[in-house]
Order: C-alpha cells, then sequence, then structure tokens
C-alpha cells in the first residue's frame, strides 16, 4: 500500500470529533471505547481518526495524548495547535507547496495527485483532500505568539525538521570517480 497523507474516508466526522475532544475530558488514553463511549461516536468509520491523530502528532503510538492535543483544546492555542498538527501530518505537502494550507480545493487537489500519484476522481484523492479541509477549519496557520511544547507555533517551528546527512568530509573528485563503496540505506 502506498504512503499517503493521513485522511478519513468518514470525513464528514471531523469536525463533530473535534468539537467533542475540545468539550470533553483528556483521557489518559484515546482509545476506541473513548471515542464511542465519551466521544458519542461508536462506528466503525470514525475509528480513522485514531491513526488519523496520531500521524498529526496528538496523540502517541500508544494513544496517550500529547501536549499538542491539550493545546487544540486550549481556545488560546487551538488554531496553533491545529495549524502544527496539519503540518506534523502533511510534510510531504507542505515540502511541495509551504503554502498549502491557503490554496483553494482544485489547486490542493492538484497537489495531492502530484505527491501521491492518484488520479483524477479517485475516492483516496477525495478523502484526503476533504480531511486536510476539515482540518484546516480548526487552524489558524496566522499564530505566532502561541506556545506549544515551550516553541513558538510559526510555521518554522512546526515543520518537521529533516536532517540528510551530518557533517562529513568531501573527498577530491578524482577519488570519487575511482572508488566504489557499498551503498547502505537505513530505515528509521
Amino acid at each position: 500500500m502506498a504512503d499517503y497523507p493521513p485522511f478519513m474516508n468518514a470525513y464528514g466526522n471531523i469536525p463533530k470529533i473535534l468539537d467533542k475532544i475540545k468539550e470533553a475530558k483528556t483521557p489518559e488514553r484515546f482509545t476506541v471505547d473513548f471515542l464511542g463511549t465519551n466521544l458519542g461516536f461508536s462506528g466503525g468509520s470514525s475509528r480513522a481518526f485514531i491513526p488519523l491523530a496520531k500521524r498529526m502528532g496528538m496523540l502517541g503510538a500508544d494513544g496517550a495524548p500529547t501536549q499538542l492535543y491539550r493545546a487544540f483544546r486550549n481556545t488560546s492555542s487551538s488554531g496553533a495547535a491545529m495549524a502544527r498538527a496539519i503540518r506534523t501530518g502533511y510534510p510531504t505537502l507542505f515540502s511541495r507547496n509551504e503554502y498549502a494550507h491557503k490554496l483553494d480545493a482544485g489547486k490542493l487537489e492538484g497537489l495531492v495527485m502530484e505527491a501521491t500519484g492518484l488520479e483524477k476522481g479517485a475516492s483516496t484523492l477525495r478523502s484526503i483532500v476533504n480531511t486536510f479541509e476539515a482540518l484546516r477549519r480548526y487552524a489558524d496557520f496566522d499564530a505566532t505568539d502561541t506556545k506549544i511544547d515551550g516553541q513558538d507555533a510559526t510555521p518554522e517551528l512546526r515543520a518537521p525538521m529533516v536532517v540528510a546527512d551530518p557533517i562529513r568530509k568531501v573527498e577530491p573528485r578524482s577519488k570519487l570517480l575511482t572508488r566504489v563503496e557499498p551503498f547502505v540505506l537505513h530505515h528509521t
């Protein structure tokens, strides 16, 4: 299966779930039981919210709410927290267009098609775009004075940092052309 940006097929439930999260007590673990019993979303289609929230950094791998989840519940930092969550969950889109959050639906669809290779009209494409748009309605990408995890919630700090290759010695070009070394890819 391709590694697509996070999405829910039942993207219409996203605003309802997010509104309930703001009202409900923060759980020790965000589980299917919490989603059904406390938030009122017992249907199977809503369960996809849990992996979505994990990929966006709102929940840890074990389902524990993160500081980003808590900041989203706070009315003064909610928009900045969601903006950071979106940047965390959709790094491929933001690496292709740093203003992905400002694109209209048609241009956003084109960006997702470019990033994923999905064909126009594909249901997965529609779900990715509509999930992004549902989340975007809760985000404030212009918030600069809000602190989350002790960092300013500016776009530069919200985007995930990727370090390709720490300092390495560069050899003269002639050595590089004559010497062959095995290449090993380490997956993290």
